[in-house]
């Protein structure tokens, strides 16, 4: 249950960095790859992958697996995101 909330914990701050990625970007315009909001958000997605990595060779439960899988998408997806900026522009927030 520990590894559950810190997973739970780490994909909240995850989005609430997205939402001050978000806000960022209306407010100051597109920035660089190391800005406030992405390293957050950078280090919240390490963590929630690292933990169900780690519950699953702890725990050696089949459901620790998937979870651990399903959280490598999280990274795994960031480049065709950025495909999808690069393809078809920057969405207007405002």
């Amino acid at each position: 249950m520990l590894f559950a909330r810190m997973i739970v914990s780490a994909l909240f701050a995850a989005v609430a960095a997205g939402t001050w990625d978000a806000w960022w970007h209306a407010a100051l315009g597109r920035e660089s790859f190391w800005s406030p909001p992405h390293l957050v958000l950078y280090a919240a997605v390490i963590a929630a992958v690292g933990v169900g990595w780690y519950a699953w060779y702890a725990l050696r439960e089949p459901v620790w697996r998937k979870a651990a899988l399903i959280l490598t998408f999280i990274p795994v997806s960031a480049p065709l995101d950025d495909f999808w900026h690069r393809l078809f522009g920057v969405e207007n927030i405002v």
